[in-house]
């Protein structure tokens, strides 16, 4: 005997579709169709509709933005990198960020073309380079791998408290330039805070471009020796990156004040750029704080 099935498929998704008959798939009988005919179709209900079951089971006690970020860790990403021909190019202070495809060192040279073939050979899609060299990026456009130069350091105008700036701008008015009157005087820092907030707008850009150049994932990032700015960066990258899914312990904890004004001087407009959500930005300050201890 036949049994259709159709509403208790339809609960599920309306818009199924398996190979064959267009109604074929709606009928379930005792034998009908074949032992491989309801494998086939017991698995694609599991990989469809209930694909993360387990973890919800074994991960209840965890908060819903718990639960979220574990389960970006599992959306697939970019093909896989040969860590074979990545180590054989001989890169200082190589490592992979977390479980990513993505990885930090040592930059090459804007004539190490045999080296860029290689990176290129290995899965690296994209590069983050801390140091300028224009002659680098022609070369990646000619090997068709993206390109971007990031100049943010701990000095940055972003990286800035405007309470100092301004604290700084009329201590220097005053009392070294000798300026007294005070409408001149509130003119004068007043012009310094718009020049520093035009800079620090355009490093905060940067900033931006940055982690939504990283979520794409396939990157190297480097710096002439593979340290020291590469540890900021890939610390930045940690922390205002959502979609990074790896903890960082190279860094400075001077690093951490800088990074509190960074993320003061952010705009909703620059978070929701960034692919943050309200929970994500409520436990910024947690994240960082765990990081001074």
């Amino acid at each position: 005997m036949k049994i259709n099935n159709s509403y208790t498929v339809n609960t599920f998704n309306n818009n199924l579709s398996f190979c064959g008959d267009k109604h074929e798939w709606q009928v379930f009988g005792i034998d009908e169709g074949g032992k491989e005919k309801r494998e086939y179709i017991r698995e694609w209900h599991y990989k469809n509709h209930i694909p993360y079951q387990s973890i919800y089971e074994k991960e209840g006690r965890l908060s819903e933005y718990e639960l979220s970020q574990l389960l970006g860790k599992l959306i697939r990403k970019g093909a896989a990198v040969n860590n074979e021909i990545l180590n054989s190019i001989g890169l200082n202070n190589l490592e992979q960020l977390g479980d990513t495809n993505s990885y930090r060192g040592e930059m090459i040279k804007d004539y190490e073309t045999e080296k860029l073939s290689m990176l290129k050979s290995a899965g690296i899609k994209r590069i983050v380079n801390l140091t300028n060299s224009p002659e680098l990026e022609t070369k990646c456009n000619e090997f068709g791998v993206e390109y971007l130069y990031m100049n943010l350091k701990v000095d940055s105008p972003c990286m800035q408290d405007r309470q100092s700036i301004m604290t700084k701008s009329r201590r220097y008015w005053e009392n070294i330039a000798s300026i007294k009157d005070k409408a001149s005087l509130e003119s004068f820092v007043d012009r310094d805070i718009k020049n520093w907030s035009k800079k620090s707008r355009e490093s905060i850009e940067q900033l931006i471009n940055f982690v939504k150049f990283m979520q794409k994932d396939n990157v190297y990032i480097g710096c002439a020796c593979g340290s020291l700015r590469t540890d900021f960066a890939v610390l930045i990258n940690s922390l205002f990156n959502p979609k990074a899914n790896y903890d960082c312990s190279n860094y400075e904890l001077y690093y951490l004040d800088s990074l509190k004004n960074l993320y003061a001087n952010l705009t909703e407009s620059d978070k929701i750029k960034m692919g943050w959500t309200t929970i994500f930005d409520k436990q910024f300050m947690n994240r960082l704080n765990k990081l001074r201890v």
